[in-house]
């Protein structure tokens, strides 16, 4: 009887342990999850911003800019939320599928900042459009140079205008998702032709 009772004892002690292993592994899964969920909904912001921007320059007929694009911007506006640098029209919030908030801002990042500006964590870097066409140039050099049959070899054609006539925009799109006490950031920079 003693024995039984030892034997009895040792298992639900063993059935306890098992518990707790189960609820701490079914709680890391849920935390592992939710941190997924929370990236996939910053990443599809980024590509939401894409269509963005890609929208207002398809209604613009032309590469949008920020609000006052020949402007010095000062300490006070290299401030966060950066909003002299946000492209006008290109800003959207949404709840994703899995109730993630998202927040997506488009940057144009051709500005020039006074003198004594200090960039802080999260300043949209500059680049200007002659380093953004010499980037783009790069770029269409590579899918020139494939060698292999390439969908993308398509939108490098000759009889594009030479690079003389033609600049490129470098724009940073930025996504925010938030969920609880998850937060989690996804950015792309993006160079255009005119």
């Amino acid at each position: 009887m003693a024995l039984s009772l030892v034997l009895l004892a040792l298992a639900g002690g063993l059935v306890a342990i098992s518990l707790d292993f189960v609820e701490r592994i079914t709680e890391t899964l849920g935390l592992r999850i939710d941190d997924e969920l929370t990236l996939n909904a910053a990443v599809s912001g980024v590509e939401r911003g894409k269509a963005l921007l890609e929208a207002r320059r398809r209604s613009d007929g032309r590469l949008p800019r920020r609000n006052e694009p020949e402007s010095v911007l000062s300490a006070g506006e290299m401030l966060p939320p950066f909003d002299a640098l946000k492209v006008a029209g290109c800003e959207e919030c949404f709840v994703a599928l899995n109730g993630v908030e998202v927040h997506v801002t488009v940057y144009d990042l051709s500005y020039e900042a006074a003198s004594g500006v200090f960039f802080l964590q999260g300043t949209p870097p500059r680049i200007t459009p002659e380093r953004a066409s010499a980037l783009a140039s790069l770029a269409e050099e590579a899918l020139q140079r494939q060698g292999y049959a390439s969908a993308n070899l398509a939108g490098a054609s000759s009889a594009s205008p030479s690079e003389a006539e033609r600049s490129a925009r470098a724009y940073l799109v930025r996504a925010v998702a938030a969920s609880g006490f998850l937060s989690k950031t996804a950015e792309q920079a993006l160079v255009l032709w005119e």
